[in-house]
């Protein structure tokens, strides 16, 4: 029962937060400083659903 306990304070504890996410993209696969490979940060992006967020966002926001 400890662990149903547990499992339902974190689930309380989880619902009182505003949790937000940090995404790396990486510039290039070479890890040089300085190059960036910009079809594969545009694959990232794209990946990671940011270019539809983006377009998103812009459709319901007038001030963007």
């Amino acid at each position: 029962m400890m662990f149903r306990q547990q499992l339902d304070q974190l689930v309380e504890d989880l619902n009182r937060t505003n949790p937000r996410y940090i995404r790396c993209i990486k510039p290039n696969g070479h890890k040089q400083a300085h190059e960036m490979d910009s079809l594969d940060v545009q694959r990232q992006l794209r990946c990671a659903g940011m270019l539809e967020s983006i377009r998103i966002r812009r459709a319901s926001c007038i001030d963007l």
